[in-house]
Parts: structure tokens; C-alpha cells; sequence
């Protein structure tokens, strides 16, 4: 039996909130973004490969979004996750710019009212 592996690419970005790291595919597919201390965030793992390449447009895109020049981001995502983070993504998706949301307001927007932050 065979396995197939992806490639995970990866980079550091400076930003106000301390080196923000950032995995894509061999695409150039965004697939996280993770802040220093992020409970859950990601960490540099063995095999994954440091290139810059496939995140210039993440990085400008940030720069300016930390400068308050840019609102929406416009980059290719590739997300993965349980039906439930998927429902929660489009919802958080769809919060406008500058708006605030509460974890309750996102679950009744889902139709899990019941649902609990972890």
C-alpha cells in the first residue's frame, strides 16, 4: 500500500501581533495562518519546506491590512476540516470588516446554538 504525501511549504511573516506562520501547498493554496501562543495553531514540522515563493501575496496582503489599507483579502485558500469548522469558516467567512461576533451569534448563524467554544 502506497501513500501519497504533499508537500507542506511554510514561511514567517512579521506582523504587530509577533511572527505570524504560514503553510501552503505546492499550489501556492493558503492552508493556515497561525499567531505566536495560538492555542491549536501549527508548529514547523519535519519534511515541510521554507520558501517564501507561495506567500508573497499573503505577506502584502497582510502588510496592508496591518497598515489599515486593505479590508478583504483576495488569496487562493484551501481549507480542511470537520463539517462543523467548515459551517463555522463560511460563517466567519461573512462577518463584515471591522464588525464584532460573538461565539454564540456565530453558532445560532450555523444552526448549532448549543455550540461551545474549545
Amino acid at each position: 500500500m502506497s501513500t501519497t504525501t504533499t508537500t507542506v511549504y511554510w514561511t514567517s511573516a512579521d506582523s504587530p501581533l509577533g511572527p505570524l506562520l504560514l503553510t501552503a501547498t505546492p499550489a501556492g493554496e493558503l492552508t493556515s495562518l497561525s499567531v505566536p501562543g495560538q492555542k491549536g495553531g501549527r508548529t514547523v514540522q519535519d519534511g515541510w519546506r521554507r520558501d517564501p515563493g507561495p506567500f508573497r501575496a499573503a505577506e502584502e496582503q497582510l502588510a496592508a491590512y496591518f497598515a489599515g489599507e486593505l479590508e478583504e483579502f483576495r488569496l487562493a485558500v484551501r481549507t480542511t476540516g470537520t463539517p462543523f469548522r467548515e459551517k463555522v469558516w463560511a460563517a466567519l467567512d461573512d462577518v463584515p470588516y471591522g464588525a464584532t461576533m460573538t461565539y454564540g451569534e456565530i453558532a445560532a448563524r450555523i444552526g448549532a446554538p448549543r455550540a461551545r467554544a474549545t
